[in-house]
């Protein structure tokens, strides 16, 4: 009887292990238990999320890239940090950084980050349409126009594998705003030329201006250089 009792306990202590060594090598394990989101797309993940929660993610909310890239934070007080895996959680609106195996976020407010693809993100902007000076926004252009893009994300429930287990899918949505030093702006889903209708008090020489350089207004680059001639007017 106490030999069974051994062998019973002995078999609960290494798959106790085993679970733990499991866990180990699932990236931001520890985080995903707290937080429920994180990056999901490893089917060890998959089924992690699906046992704990029921519910299973199939994409993730970071910005740039669905997974961690190399960046960089800024706090209020000036201080840098270099990041060799972060990225901005564009659902729960922070910066998220790994180290190891855990998934962090600064206490601290962050006025600017970015990453190593080039995006830069900041904050402070002038309240604009439903957002306030909180709202983090990617940086295109930055002189006495800018051009920024916000992406909001909302988290859908998209398909169920059974009664049991849900799944859940991070929407995203773009807009794009080009904003003026006095506050005004404009705003559209895509880059077009609808983003140059709050530069109107100079629409006679705008309109030379992409006629003459035979430009589309489709895409970041062209966009960036209407705005350059106008802050150069």
């Amino acid at each position: 009887m106490k030999k069974n009792a051994l062998l019973i306990l002995a078999i609960i202590v290494v798959s106790v292990l085993n679970l733990r060594a499991q866990g180990s090598v699932l990236p931001f394990a520890s985080s995903q238990l707290v937080d429920g989101i994180g990056a999901v797309n490893s089917q060890a993940n998959s089924t992690l999320f699906a046992k704990k929660y029921n519910t299973i993610y199939d994409n993730t909310p970071y910005l740039p890239a669905q997974n961690m890239v190399a960046g960089y934070f800024v706090q209020a007080n000036g201080k840098r940090f270099e990041i060799e895996k972060m990225a901005y959680n564009a659902y729960e609106k922070r910066v998220e950084y790994a180290v190891k195996n855990d998934l962090f976020f600064p206490k601290e407010q962050i006025i600017e980050f970015g990453f190593v693809s080039g995006e830069v993100f900041q904050r402070n902007f002038k309240p604009m349409d439903d957002h306030d000076e909180a709202t983090y926004f990617q940086v295109i252009y930055n002189a006495k126009t800018r051009l920024l893009l916000h992406t909001r994300a909302a988290l859908l429930e998209v398909a169920a594998y059974s009664s049991a287990d849900k799944m859940k899918h991070f929407d995203a949505t773009d807009t794009y705003y080009v904003l003026k030093s006095d506050g005004t702006f404009s705003k559209s889903r895509r880059l077009n030329g609808e983003l140059l209708d709050v530069l109107g008090d100079k629409k006679t020489l705008i309109d030379a201006f992409i006629d003459t350089n035979k430009l589309k207004c489709k895409s970041a680059s062209d966009l960036k250089k209407v705005l350059a001639y106008y802050d150069s007017l």
